[in-house]
């Protein structure tokens, strides 16, 4: 007979392996393009460029990575919500945080 005591541990654990940071998903998949700020390119740190998108909200941004905006090609077909999610809020926060309405 096989032990398994050991998997409701690991499956309260798999959830938070699951979503990777959004530091880590912002160095993998969007720095190459936010990191320069170039034309139309919205830079991390800069609260000039962030302060009106992040105004439009979570939803719109991840609406936005998902399908592609402008020159950003979309990342829905190689991320999950959560990472897109996660690395919008960290590019925001780095950013001057989320507007105020």
């Amino acid at each position: 007979m096989r032990n398994t005591s050991f998997l409701p541990a690991l499956l309260m654990i798999l959830p938070l392996a699951a979503t990777a940071s959004g530091e880590v998903v912002y160095e993998k998949h969007c720095a190459q393009c936010h990191s320069k700020g170039d034309v139309n390119v919205p830079q991390i740190g800069s609260l000039e460029q962030w302060k009106f998108r992040s105004g439009y909200g979570p939803k719109s941004l991840l609406y936005s990575v998902k399908n592609g905006h402008n020159i950003m090609p979309s990342h829905g077909d190689v991320l999950k919500d959560e990472d897109m999610a996660a690395a919008i809020d960290y590019i925001v926060s780095k950013s001057g945080g989320w507007a105020k309405k």
